[in-house]
């Protein structure tokens, strides 16, 4: 059925509208949906925006779309999802647009105005998530298979970035959705006009007021290695002068590509890609037309020996140029992706990102960088410039908790932590120079020019860590990163201000023994159940796998429902292993208190650390039970399998049964998931994983219907776990399982064949024959095939009679 409305929308749009009031039959068997969709048409002023939302009571509403009136005098909206709700109404109300949309506030110029990035959910397919896009007039820009699947989208300008963001929250079928937030580089202005060549941060002799030795230690780490040829740094960053004098030899060079044919010659969708991506303008072009790029690469791989301006840290070495900052420095994180996915799938073993913002955290740029970790690549990122504690006011990249990102800090020609450098005792990893530091510029192909900030920091060690990885090429990722930060020089600038507590020592890194493997540390509630009534404690196990002969303080957060402190005794954020022991416990000891608050959660997780590797679980939960009776009008939804064996014989149902107590006058929208042996919509037929609870009803039934395969699979299990949902509290049981008897036997078991020579003499004299013979043991009642193959020195044909390539044994016969 169809129904299609008008209304005239007015300036009484101030007030909610209700456009309709649908109440179809409720759905006999229980949670179904049918295939109804309603079809509205809402009028307004020509070039208007409104935003359609839903409410199933009329005082909690839900966007579901936004659009803008056209020239004839409206837009129409079609709902999908309406179908089988008890209740529904919408209303039309005027969109807040950018300039005001509580999203946006302040960070308006924050992020694009026609882009955002959504994730899909695991399961939902492209077509499902298909039709949202079609219904909000976004078409897919991108796709990254190794980022779980992430979109990013092109939103018309008729929409409202933080509407379309809300629709997509709200729709069931994403992770998340985002705007695509504004980057930039991490520079700080610098008005001195530097005269001298010096380059202090590689080795420091006490010139212009420096302390001498207040380096990273470059000639003495050239003693043992000055080149990584065949390690690829990706410089993702404003691009690369690529035909500048000191970089012009060190350009990573696309084997795939033939430079200046104007043709896409490896198929990646960018014409002469020689040297790296433009993700900007979306050409295969990265030169700079900054200068930030240019000089990070300089400090990572100039051109060393060659008797020309500067040198980077590592000699040798391939620059890829990925450019996403534009000539102002800025960019988004919808380009930064699109480098990082090309920098993976083009070989590259460190990523330089000497960017960030503290504005935002976005989940997108995390996983990015996490599929960079999935294929073992080092994540270079600068601290930042705000002289801020990372650790309270986190800057990102550079603050995600991933084991892959090193986090570096700026110091100076005396070893002092630069005055604008941010710190962090858990969250920034170690220090580098990065105050007046001399490198290559983009003005010309002999341009060179002083810099200040984090940005010159990063680079130090990303082209530290190039030389490491060539010298020590069967290393992982974390084995190479924990040589950087065991090899530091401890300076008091930054004990406290770092995890490491010192400055890069590209010597100690390089030529020190390989460090002892880190040990692993993972958590898990051994007693995962506390409660308030005694009060019954909890118990986190922090165990360790390897060295144990020191004590190991572990870091740790805090999360979940209950409140450290308020609902569960005051915790610290860390414990600390002993000397000889393998584990280490946290007690949660429950606040018993007055206040009916329902079961509470307190999550662990463990923090990243030089000193160790999170292992699997790095985080576990446990739940405190209230003592209090809750004051709850809202009904409790239980499962029952009320038919727990079904079979393909048949084929034979079998039923779960939701029950409802208390209020029963209100459809409620209800929400499970399936788990078991069995697949949905495989061994057992479709079935959706939410549906309204018919008002009116205390009891509804979901009926799971085999599928009669001829496939021998064994008993199979379905498993329906109820999801908490607003309008219903989930309650004991909140599970139940069928089990789906299978009726296909088992395959006879094949029969197993043997050859042996039976007479393995045979001569040309005579001629005397010789014999092989091939047996089977098992079922012999008919007949079998057996092929073969001939070999050996003699040729089938020539030096024997031809002999075919398979022979039957006969029914009856072994």
């Amino acid at each position: 059925m169809q129904v299609v409305f008008g209304i005239l929308l007015t300036a009484v749009l101030s007030r909610p509208i209700p456009l309709a009031q649908v109440n179809p039959d409720s759905p006999s068997g229980g949670p179904a949906l049918d295939s109804s969709e309603f079809h509205f048409r809402i009028s307004g002023a020509s070039g208007a925006a409104y935003v359609v939302e839903t409410s199933g009571d009329l005082t909690k509403w839900t966007p579901v779309f936004t659009n803008r009136v056209s020239p004839a005098g409206y837009f129409d909206f079609l709902d999908s999802q309406a179908s089988g709700t008890a209740q529904r109404f919408y209303r039309a109300v005027p969109s807040l647009g950018p300039s005001q949309s509580p999203l946006d506030g302040d960070l308006l110029e924050s992020f694009r105005q026609d882009r955002i990035l959504v994730k899909p959910k695991a399961g939902v397919t492209l077509s499902t998530l298909g039709e949202l896009h079609a219904l909000t007039g976004a078409q897919v820009l991108e796709r990254y298979p190794a980022v779980g699947g992430l979109q990013l989208l092109h939103v018309s300008e008729a929409s409202s970035v933080s509407d379309l963001v809300s629709i997509y929250q709200h729709s069931g079928l994403v992770e998340y959705a985002e705007p695509d937030y504004k980057l930039e580089a991490l520079l700080t202005p610098n008005d001195f006009r530097y005269t001298d060549g010096s380059l202090w941060g590689l080795h420091n002799t006490g010139q212009f007021g420096g302390v001498q030795g207040a380096d990273i230690k470059a000639p003495e780490a050239w003693d043992v290695r000055t080149a990584a040829g065949n390690i690829i740094v990706a410089v993702i960053d404003t691009g690369v002068r690529y035909t500048h004098e000191d970089l012009a030899d060190n350009m990573w060079v696309n084997p795939g590509e033939i430079p200046g044919n104007g043709i896409d010659d490896d198929g990646d969708g960018y014409v002469d890609d020689v040297h790296g991506i433009n993700a900007v303008n979306n050409t295969g072009d990265p030169n700079d037309d900054h200068g930030h790029g240019t000089h990070v690469s300089g400090t990572i791989g100039a051109l060393g020996n060659n008797s020309v301006g500067v040198v980077g840290v590592a000699w040798k070495v391939q620059i890829m140029a990925c450019k996403f900052l534009d000539a102002s420095g800025n960019g988004f994180i919808s380009d930064a992706v699109k480098c990082m996915d090309y920098a993976r799938s083009k070989g590259a073993r460190i990523v330089n990102a000497s960017w960030g913002s503290t504005s935002f955290e976005s989940t997108a740029l995390r996983d990015a960088i996490d599929s960079l970790r999935q294929a073992g690549i080092i994540f270079v990122a600068a601290a930042g410039n705000s002289r801020e504690d990372n650790g309270v006011n986190p800057i990102f990249p550079a603050s995600y908790d991933l084991d892959n990102i090193i986090s570096v800090a700026a110091t100076t020609r005396t070893d002092d932590l630069a005055f604008f450098s941010n710190y962090g005792a858990t969250t920034v990893d170690l220090g580098a120079p990065g105050a007046a530091i001399f490198s290559c510029w983009n003005g010309s192909d002999s341009d060179y020019k002083y810099n200040d900030g984090t940005s010159m920091a990063a680079p130090h060690v990303a082209g530290t860590c190039a030389l490491l990885m060539a010298q020590y090429p069967n290393d992982n990722y974390r084995q190479i990163i924990n040589r950087v930060l065991s090899g530091v020089d401890h300076i008091p600038s930054m004990a406290g201000k770092c995890v490491s507590g010192g400055r890069l020592n590209v010597q100690k890194a390089l030529g020190g023994s390989a460090p002892t493997q880190t040990p692993t540390v993972s958590v898990a509630a051994t007693d995962g159940n506390a409660s308030e009534q005694g009060p019954g404690t909890g118990t986190f196990t922090l165990t360790r796998t390897g060295d144990t002969s020191s004590a190991l303080t572990v870091n740790y957060t805090l999360g979940g429902t209950a409140v450290n402190g308020t609902d569960y005794q005051q915790l610290g954020t860390s414990v600390t292993v002993p000397a000889g022991a393998s584990s280490a416990t946290v007690t949660v000891t429950p606040i018993d208190d007055s206040e009916p608050e329902g079961d509470e959660t307190v999550v662990l997780t463990i923090s990243g650390n030089a000193a160790y590797t999170v292992g699997s679980p790095g985080s576990a939960t446990i739940t405190i039970a209230d003592n209090e009776q809750p004051v709850s009008s809202e009904p409790v939804i239980t499962l029952t399998p009320s038919d727990p064996d079904a079979s393909e014989t048949g084929p034979d149902n079998g039923v779960i049964t939701f029950h409802r107590t208390g209020d029963t006058s209100q459809a409620i929208q209800v929400s499970w998931t399936f788990s078991g042996t069995a697949v949905n919509g495989v061994d057992y037929q479709q079935l959706p994983t939410t549906s309204p609870f018919p008002f009116g009803l205390a009891d509804a039934d979901l009926t799971i219907t085999p599928i009669d395969d001829s496939e021998a699979e064994g008993d199979e299990t379905v498993t329906v776990t109820l999801v908490p949902g607003p309008g219903y509290t989930v309650g004991s049981p909140g599970s139940a399982t069928i089990t789906i008897h299978d009726n296909d036997g088992p395959p006879p078991e094949k029969p197993t064949v043997t050859v042996v020579a039976a007479d393995s003499d045979a001569s040309e004299q005579g001629p005397d024959t010789g014999s092989m013979t091939i047996s089977r043991t098992g079922d012999m009642s008919a007949s079998l095939t057996v092929n073969y193959s001939l070999g050996g020195s003699a040729a089938n044909g020539i030096d024997y009679q031809s002999l075919p390539t398979s022979v039957t044994i006969p029914g009856g016969a072994a």
